[in-house]
């Protein structure tokens, strides 16, 4: 009788093991379905296609990306999206849709000219990747900070490259009228104006009210001094002027000074006076507690900046904002925003 008991016992054990295996591989086995599911379920919310631009669908996470790069101060800003503030949600829509066409546009012109990059150029890149991202979870770091995988990452990358190469080709394909030039140069007069004049300085920051108002009072009369002697004398009389009147505190102390981007960065109202004002004519201006009498000597003009590097980068650059405006008006490339982009919380961009 014990025998069978004993029996009984050790068959209920190995009974009740069995059951215990069946049931934690049938879990393992529903476990692996569900994380399956769940990111079946994770991709093809990634890849839902949210919009057309022209013939060609945009996945969530390209535009998605796009709503990042909107959000950011450096790229916003230069689409006026950004405001010197965290941008709104409207904002970081219009601009993502705005990066998304252009991105679409610039690598279907550049699919169309053949432009390839060369086993080089794609290993520069590779190995910029490695050194932003590590060499370990490369996927988990870039999906945490872009919501790209570690191959979508280094596709948008490769076609930067590719629109680069585009876009440099565009504007070496263009030669700028003296119109189109002077629309440039224009355009970016604090970076390309300026020329050289004679400054004479006042401090009204530590003298009282009194004080303040006689500098002003002879601030008017040096430009009238100046101004009411022949035109080949005011340099003469403005020497004279500085002698009685200058201080320390601008220019290193002297008369001469070259007024450039430097003057445009801390001295923009005596810059701007400057690019607008006629040669030979002394002006006055306030500005940061200070006063100023400047008698413009030489103006930069089209002419002398003309080969000028900055105004060859400035140039090329205008010259590629004129080739994407263009595309962005080809029907080709009209956008369609589909239903799915409205369920894009696009408030999680501008806390970023």
């Amino acid at each position: 009788m014990k025998g069978k008991q004993k029996i009984s016992a050790k068959s209920l054990f190995a009974a009740g093991v069995a059951v215990l295996l069946a049931v934690l591989i049938l879990a393992l086995v529903l476990t692996a379905v569900s994380l399956r599911r769940n990111a079946k379920g994770i991709d093809d919310y990634r890849t839902e296609i949210v919009v057309k631009v022209g013939k060609t669908s945009v996945p969530r996470y390209l535009f998605e990306f796009f709503c990042l790069e909107a959000a950011k101060g450096e790229q916003a800003e230069a689409s006026g999206v950004y405001s010197g503030s965290a941008p709104k949600a409207d904002d970081v829509r219009s601009g993502a849709l705005r990066f998304t066409r252009e991105y679409i546009s610039l690598l279907r012109e550049a699919e169309k000219a053949g432009v390839t990059l060369t086993a080089a150029e794609e290993r520069r890149v590779d190995e910029d990747i490695a050194v932003l991202f590590g060499g370990r979870d490369r996927d988990g770091t870039i999906l945490k900070y872009y919501g790209l995988y570690e191959n979508e990452y280094r596709a948008i990358r490769l076609n930067f490259l590719k629109i680069g190469k585009l876009l440099d080709e565009r504007a070496a394909e263009v030669s700028p009228s003296d119109e189109y030039l002077k629309t440039v140069f224009d355009s970016n007069i604090t970076v390309l104006g300026g020329g050289t004049g004679d400054v004479i300085f006042m401090n009204i920051l530590t003298v009282d009210e009194a004080t303040a108002k006689l500098r002003r009072d002879t601030l008017a009369r040096i430009c009238e001094n100046v101004n009411s002697a022949p035109p080949g004398e005011r340099e003469t009389v403005m020497r004279s002027m500085f002698e009685m009147y200058n201080e320390q505190g601008f220019a290193g102390g002297d008369m001469r000074v070259v007024l450039d981007d430097n003057t445009a960065e801390n001295y923009p109202g005596l810059f701007e006076l400057f690019c607008n004002g006629d040669t030979g004519v002394c002006y006055g201006t306030e500005e940061r507690d200070a006063l100023f009498a400047v008698l413009i000597v030489e103006k930069n003009g089209l002419d002398s900046v003309r080969d000028n590097d900055k105004m060859k980068v400035l140039t090329n650059a205008s010259v590629k904002r004129d080739y994407v405006e263009e595309l962005l008006n080809d029907p080709e490339y009209a956008a369609v925003v589909l239903p799915a982009a409205d369920r894009i919380d696009y408030s999680k961009f501008t806390d970023r």
